[in-house]
């Protein structure tokens, strides 16, 4: 069973700590890098009603045909998604 990790990050956390977007960079193969995850989910909230969603996987899933699903795209490893749909409906599917 491959294991599996994935984060949030709300625009009122980079208000709260005075950062920008850019800080965020690279979080998501930090995340990846973790022993023992094989998969890396990181949604980053752009506004109450849009978030963008980066993929990662170190072997064996294929991202791409993940993101495929949602409109997106990619590579097996790396991949993306920018769904148009509220928060709460995205939380559920991702």
């Amino acid at each position: 069973m491959a294991r599996r990790l994935c984060a949030l990050q709300q625009k009122k956390m980079l208000e709260e700590e005075n950062a920008i977007m850019e800080d965020t960079e690279g979080v998501i193969d930090t995340l990846r890098s973790i022993s023992g995850v094989e998969i890396a989910g990181f949604i980053k909230e752009l506004t109450a009603d849009t978030c963008k969603v980066s993929l990662r996987s170190k072997s064996y899933i294929d991202v791409a045909e993940i993101s495929l699903k949602f409109n997106g795209g990619g590579h097996k490893r790396a991949a993306g998604v920018q769904p148009e749909r509220k928060r709460r409906e995205r939380s559920k599917n991702f």
